[in-house]
């Protein structure tokens, strides 16, 4: 059996053997990690990792995890920068999980609001981050309550998402040292 799971920000896969307790890790990818298919002889599985520094690349994997074929990527170039895991403290003291990617020369900060709420931001390779940082933002990604990947607790915890926001705004002006009228926020959909 191939199932992924999806844990503390990171989607990995992983294999359990039928009469067997346990499970092991297949393919070894960190970040996040996508079955796509399987070959037409059913001898390897098709998957799309997406790496803290690395862009999106295609593998196939043989079934028995044994080796490997990096097949394709879409991107030659690897991260200037990988995220940084980061708590925040809402004003409730609810313990908010992010990320943050610091830019080297700081002009201001972006705070990433992503959608759902039963979504999450993961610490993966993204075009866009990558970019506002060689610009001299840094960029703070909040997983604010109601976010998937960190139990069921988390998922359904009382209050509003916006402390948890703003919780990222304030480890920005403390921990940073970036103003106030330089902190920008982006965000999709729930966002």
């Amino acid at each position: 059996c191939l199932f992924r799971a999806n844990e503390n920000g990171q989607m990995r896969l992983y294999t359990m053997t039928h009469g067997v307790t346990g499970r092991k890790s297949f393919g070894g990818f960190e970040g996040k990690s996508i079955v796509r298919g399987f070959s037409s002889d059913g001898r390897s599985v098709y998957v799309v990792n997406i790496g803290p520094r690395t862009p999106a690349a295609l593998y196939a994997i043989k079934t028995d995890g044994t080796s490997s074929t990096h097949l394709f990527s879409t991107s030659p170039n690897s991260a200037d920068v990988q995220a940084s895991t980061v708590s925040f403290t809402a004003i409730d003291n609810l313990s908010v999980p992010g990320y943050v990617w610091e830019a080297k020369v700081r002009r201001g900060a972006l705070v990433l609001v992503h959608g759902g709420p039963r979504q999450q931001e993961l610490p993966v390779w993204d075009e866009m981050i990558q970019l506002v940082v060689r610009v001299g933002f840094t960029v703070v990604a909040v997983n604010y309550r109601g976010s998937t990947g960190y139990g069921s607790a988390f998922e359904c915890a009382t209050g509003d998402p916006v402390w948890d926001i703003l919780a990222a705004r304030d480890h920005l002006l403390v921990k940073h040292g970036i103003s106030e009228n330089q902190i920008f926020f982006f965000g999709t959909s729930f966002g």
